[in-house]
């Protein structure tokens, strides 16, 4: 069975969706029935839009207008599901803030991994790696991380103490049989990193490494996850990596889900990053990047997507 050419639209594309008057809304949702379009459901759709306890009225338009597609979305997860949007009330403004919460310290923890990555290759200068211990080092305290370089035996035990509060705290929220195997350390950092990353099963395993994959291909020219994981970013730097981070989930959820979705929306920042930045871009070494698109307004998307489907 022959399945249908399926458009990973952005998050801007519903935010237009559910604003536009009413007129132009009908056009486009008809438009793509036309071209037999199915769109994508995501788990980093939904938590975008849901991350605003202001959009319900927004959100309730939304919802009545995806539900004129002819075609039921491709969920990347059985779960989801488009109604979460019209939550409410205190739930959801609590969800909301639980959101945005947890969107910060995402930021904060891809922000450490992406400089910890470029220090392992060289990339950071060792005035700028003394900033980030400096700046690292009450949050370690605080998770009972000691670290002592005149003490590599302490700290390495340190380390390791904390690694298996965190795995076993994990076990204990995770699907039993998630976080599967032994905690057998070596000793050596590298083979015991390989070790804890051989606990997740193989398809998890691969979401994370995509994603430290690109992370590191959209931040690569930039310097903001280094003013991030030292603290001396302001607020609009940390909103905007954000953001940039959260394009790399979509881009992931493509690369994952590749055999299902043609074609990718990204904004055209995104789209000059992908075609011009050196080295190249994650989404150039597997062979993804023709099959994104950016659009500026509702009134192109119909055109775009129809030569790109022909093609």
């Amino acid at each position: 069975m022959i399945r249908p050419f399926t458009v990973y639209f952005d998050t801007n594309f519903y935010v237009w969706l559910s604003t536009a008057d009413e007129s132009l809304a009908y056009e486009t949702i008809e438009a793509l029935n036309a071209l037999k379009i199915r769109h994508v459901l995501s788990e980093t759709l939904i938590r975008e839009l849901l991350s605003s306890e202001h959009r319900l009225t927004h959100d309730k338009m939304l919802v009545e207008r995806v539900g004129r597609f002819r075609l039921p979305p491709y969920c990347t997860h059985d779960y989801l599901a488009w109604e979460v949007l019209l939550l409410s009330g205190w739930d959801r403004k609590l969800v909301a803030g639980a959101l945005k919460t947890a969107d910060d310290m995402t930021t904060q923890a891809s922000s450490h991994s992406i400089v910890a990555r470029r220090m392992a290759s060289g990339r950071v200068s060792p005035e700028r790696m003394t900033e980030i211990e400096n700046s690292t080092r009450p949050l370690l305290d605080e998770l009972g991380i000691l670290l002592r370089p005149e003490d590599q035996e302490a700290s390495l035990k340190s380390v390791q103490e904390f690694a298996e509060r965190m795995i076993n705290n994990l076990r204990n929220v995770v699907p039993e049989g998630t976080i599967s195997g032994e905690l057998k350390w070596s000793g050596d950092p590298m083979e015991d990193s390989k070790m804890l990353l051989g606990l997740l099963p193989p398809k998890n395993l691969e979401a994370a490494q995509e994603s430290d994959r690109l992370n590191d291909s959209v931040t690569n020219s930039e310097d903001r996850p280094y003013q991030v994981a030292a603290g001396v970013a302001d607020s609009g730097t940390k909103r905007k990596l954000a953001h940039t981070l959260r394009d790399s989930e979509h881009m992931k959820t493509f690369i994952l889900h590749k055999d299902e979705i043609d074609l990718l929306q990204v904004d055209r920042a995104q789209l000059n990053l992908i075609k011009n930045v050196r080295p190249m871009h994650r989404l150039v070494e597997v062979g993804l990047s023709e099959r994104c698109f950016t659009v500026s307004s509702l009134y192109e998307l119909p055109r775009v997507i129809r030569k790109m489907k022909v093609n």
